[in-house]
């Protein structure tokens, strides 16, 4: 098949193209098929190309009465150097006709017409026809990405068109069409009207497929964009700006240094505007100052500018931009700066700008947090709890909070005061107060509440959730372990060291379900206050060093074995130590308690510690 065709695009020039189908294979209802071709045509500022296609097809019977197929191409344009690869399906199905294919650039950018640079498009486009012999109608959409630069922005942009044909003479047509291409997309809207010229080869290698009326679809012109679409720039020197170093996140009293870089020299003195922006308000929250600052910030209708020159051949300055520090412990929330280079008009011919900075003032971030991270566990005789709820710096607003409850806890057994937290603007803290816990009489499973703070709403600027959530465990004091021991005596030997002998009886209330390892620790005399049975004027025996009364071994743990509740330890290895010193009674107290969960049946309870007393009494 050849397919060639002539047009005049109104108010621009005349544009052509040529394609024709080469067959390599056919057989069993399958054709592969070569097709090359060339394009001349219109692009940019009335600018001829020339492109050309070669491509290779495959297209076989999907159905009866439906072909399908898939093809790769690599295009060429012969004046830029512009190259790309394409890949693609299509469909046909009596005479409905669709395609779709997306098109990879290979080429970098190109230089382009005097001061402008070009770069092929990445794109894809979607094709639908209907064709009969008399006549044929389509229609094309496109998307196609502007990939931008340093002063530009990515984007996809769009094309659309239509276009129709009649047959006047066998193998002649008469066509005209419309396009639209998005703005810097090698076209803008235009119509076109020409003669268009389509050969069909005979039948190549008995290439049938049905019942032969649709033997020739097999090498039918694959639908596609022949022209490699391009974009354009301009191709000046660029006034970059960007953060030197720190973070745009800044604190009051802090700066930030930014530079302004020129990518070439310009061999002329130029006054570049450095344009501010933002929610931060310029002298009040933060000042400007900078190299050719010698002109003051001035706002000029849209945004305020402070204008900074550049002398003839310099390629960098600096702009140094100060946070205000007013003072406050309170937080103020975040507030932003945004910098950027804005080229004025007499200068727009010798460069373009690029870049921008934002700077955020306190953007360090503020927390609302729990302040406790570790669990709270209490008895439940014990009434009531409070969970203190804090923030880093004071806020200029309330910051309110709302708390979901959960955990085993039965919500009838306790309350919660308040269900929502206001920690009031100016304040540091508020707190959570959990109160009417229940203290009954049951033996029962340790249960636990959960309290989650939630943001009510939007948290003002500048503030996020830190630690939020914390729990409470409460624990039933039903059940506890006792010791049958009560306070020995012990007589201070006469002159050599005595080992003491004795056992320390314990007995629990409930059958352990696991085993329980109890640690006994000595009580220093500072806490003997809280030691029942001792006098008020109990002196601690002395355990260290060389004046030392009595030793101890360095094991001071024993265990009850799960599914036994009582346990009569020796005390070993404790020697009593004679001395010649005239001294009161001293006294070793050692509480016991457990250093690992009591489980019994299942649950968990609490247990209290208990104390043994040893009395050496005074002999001297």
């Amino acid at each position: 098949q050849l397919d060639s065709s002539l047009n005049w695009v109104f108010g621009e020039n005349i544009e052509g193209e040529i394609d024709a189908v080469v067959p390599l294979w056919s057989g069993g209802g399958h054709a592969v098929f070569v097709q090359p071709g060339f394009v001349f045509w219109t692009g940019l500022a009335d600018e001829e190309r020339i492109d050309g296609n070669l491509g290779i097809a495959y297209r076989t019977g999907l159905t009866k009465d439906v072909i399908g197929g898939a093809s790769i191409f690599y295009d060429r344009d012969f004046k830029q150097g512009h190259s790309r690869i394409s890949f693609g399906g299509d469909m046909q199905s009596g005479f409905l006709h669709g395609a779709a294919n997306y098109y990879q650039p290979l080429s970098d950018e190109e230089d382009g017409r005097e001061g402008f640079v070009e770069e092929a498009l990445r794109g894809m486009d979607f094709r639908l026809a209907i064709q009969r012999d008399i006549m044929r109608v389509s229609g094309n959409l496109g998307y196609w990405r502007f990939e931008g630069d340093d002063a530009v922005e990515a984007d996809w942009k769009i094309s659309y068109g239509l276009d129709a044909g009649v047959r006047v003479f066998p193998g002649v047509f008469i066509e005209g069409g419309w396009e639209r291409h998005d703005e810097d997309v090698s076209l803008d809207s235009r119509w076109n009207a020409g003669l268009a010229f389509r050969f069909s080869l005979p039948d190549f290698r008995g290439a049938s497929y049905g019942d032969g009326s649709m033997s020739s679809n097999l090498y039918q012109i694959v639908e596609r964009e022949k022209r490699i679409l391009y974009d354009e720039r301009l191709g000046l020197p660029v006034a970059s700006l960007s953060l030197e170093e720190g973070s745009a996140n800044v604190a009051e009293g802090e700066t930030r240094i930014l530079t302004v870089e020129l990518s070439e020299e310009i061999d002329e003195a130029i006054t570049l505007n450095l344009a501010l922006g933002g929610t931060a308000t310029f002298r009040d929250d933060y000042t400007v100052a900078g190299d050719g600052m010698t002109v003051a910030c001035a706002d000029n209708g849209v945004d305020l500018v402070c204008p900074f020159s550049f002398a003839s051949g310099a390629t960098e300055a600096s702009v140094e931009v100060s946070i205000v520090d007013d003072g406050s412990v309170v937080a103020e929330g975040h507030e932003t700066i945004s910098l950027n280079i804005a080229v004025p008009d007499q200068y727009s011919r010798l460069l373009k700008a690029s870049g921008s900075v934002v700077l955020t003032i306190g953007g360090s971030g503020n927390t609302v947090s729990i302040a406790s991270t570790s669990d709270t566990t209490l008895d439940e005789d014990r009434g009531m709890a409070e969970v203190a709820v804090n923030v880093d710096r004071p806020a200029s607003v309330p910051i309110t909070l709302d708390i979901e409850i959960g955990g085993t806890a039965d919500s009838r057994n306790f309350t919660i005061n308040p269900r929502s937290l206001t920690i009031p603007a100016e304040q540091s803290s508020g707190t959570i107060t959990l109160t009417g816990i229940n203290n009954d009489d049951v033996d029962e499973r340790g249960q636990s509440i959960i309290l989650t703070i939630r943001a009510s709403g939007t948290l003002p600027d500048g503030w996020t959730l830190g630690n939020s959530e914390h729990t409470v465990n409460i624990l039933d004091d039903e059940t506890a372990v006792g010791f049958s021991a009560t306070m020995e005596t012990v007589e201070e030997p006469a002159s050599t060291i005595e080992s003491y002998q004795g056992d320390i009886a314990i007995r629990l209330t409930r059958t352990p379900s696991a085993d329980l390892t109890v640690e006994y620790t000595l009580v220093p005399q500072s806490d003997f206050g809280s030691v029942p049975g001792l006098p008020a004027d109990a002196v601690a025996a002395t355990t260290i060093g060389g004046s030392a009364d009595i030793t101890f071994p360095s094991s001071k743990t024993f265990t009850f074995t799960a599914g036994t509740t009582t346990l009569s330890q020796a005390l070993t290895n404790i020697d009593i130590i004679p001395d010649n010193n005239n001294e009161p009674d001293e006294y070793v107290v050692l509480k016991i308690e457990p250093n690992n969960s009591f489980t019994a049946g299942g649950n968990q309870f609490n247990i209290s510690p208990e104390y043994f007393i040893i009395r050496i009494p005074a002999n001297d």
